[in-house]
C-alpha cells in the first residue's frame, strides 16, 4: 500500500513540473504551446485530467476514470469552441457526456466495476457521438428523438433478456430430507442384516 503512495507521490510530483513549465512556455507566448492552450486556464484542466488519470491508475479507482476523462471532455469543448470561429459551444457541449461514456468503459474494462456499467457506457458513448454528429449538421431536431426512442429500446430487449434470465428454472432432482437419529440407527441397523445375508 505505501509503494503505491509513494508512486503517487512521484507521478503527480512529476507532472506538476511538466505542466509548471507547459504553463511557464505559455505565458511567454512560445508559438505551438500558446496555440495548443489557447485560453491559459485550459493547462489548469488538463492538469487536473492527468492528476485524476494518474490516480485512477495508482489505485484502481473506477469513479477517477470517470471523473477524469469528464474533465477532459470539457478541456475540449473549452478548446475547440475557443479555436474554431462561428462554431457555438450549444453544437459541441455533448462531448462531455461522450468523454463521460468513454470513462465509464474504461473504468468497467480496468477495474472490473459492474457488469451493467460497459452496457451503460456504450450507449452513452454512442447516442452521443449520434447527438454530436447531428448538431453539427444541425439534423438535431430529427435525430436527438430517434436517439431517445433507440435508447429506450435497448433498454427494453436489455430487461427482457434479464426477465428470460431469471425465470429459467434449474432442474433440481436432490431432495434433502430430514431423518431422526431413531431412523439413522433403523438404517444401518437393516444394512448389516442385509451384508451378513
Amino acid at each position: 500500500m505505501k509503494n503505491k503512495d509513494n508512486v503517487l507521490k512521484l507521478v503527480l510530483s512529476i507532472l506538476m513540473v511538466i505542466f509548471g513549465l507547459l504553463l511557464l512556455l505559455d505565458q511567454l507566448d512560445v508559438k505551438y504551446i500558446d496555440d495548443f492552450f489557447a485560453p491559459w486556464y485550459t493547462i489548469v484542466i488538463l492538469f487536473f485530467t492527468a492528476c485524476l488519470l494518474a490516480y485512477a491508475i495508482v489505485k484502481k479507482a473506477p469513479i477517477i476514470y470517470v471523473l477524469s476523462m469528464l474533465l477532459a471532455g470539457i478541456y475540449l469543448v473549452v478548446s475547440i469552441s475557443f479555436k474554431v470561429e462561428n462554431l457555438p459551444v450549444g453544437k459541441i457541449i455533448v462531448i462531455i457526456p461522450l468523454f463521460f461514456g468513454i470513462g465509464i468503459v474504461i473504468a468497467d474494462k480496468v477495474c472490473k466495476w459492474s457488469p451493467k456499467a460497459m452496457r451503460f457506457g456504450l450507449i452513452v458513448i454512442v447516442s452521443s457521438a449520434i447527438v454530436l454528429v447531428s448538431t453539427i449538421l444541425d439534423v438535431w431536431k430529427y435525430v436527438i428523438p430517434a436517439v431517445i426512442m433507440l435508447i429506450g429500446i435497448a433498454y427494453i430487449i436489455f430487461g427482457l433478456f434479464a426477465i428470460k434470465q431469471d425465470s429459467k428454472v434449474k432442474d433440481d432432482d436432490h431432495y434433502v430430507t430430514y431423518t431422526t437419529k431413531e431412523e439413522k440407527k433403523e438404517k444401518t441397523e437393516k444394512e448389516n442384516i442385509d451384508e451378513e445375508k
